[in-house]
């Protein structure tokens, strides 16, 4: 499953319900990823998560 996640539009609780219920399946194992869609790069750099956004960055 994968599970795209838009910036600024998706809110958190519904991301986290969604991820919570595809968790919750029981016996199940199912490979959950995510992705994060159409980031605001100069915000999300201004975070200092320490990711790779600030290459991204430079690169725009």
């Amino acid at each position: 499953v994968l599970f795209a996640v838009r910036w600024a539009r998706t809110r958190r609780g519904i991301a986290r319900g969604v991820l919570e219920s595809l968790r919750a399946g029981g016996s199940v194992s199912v490979p959950v990823g995510s992705v994060l869609t159409q980031v605001n790069l100069k915000k999300h750099a201004g975070y200092r998560l320490g990711d790779s956004a600030d290459l991204l960055l430079a690169r725009v």
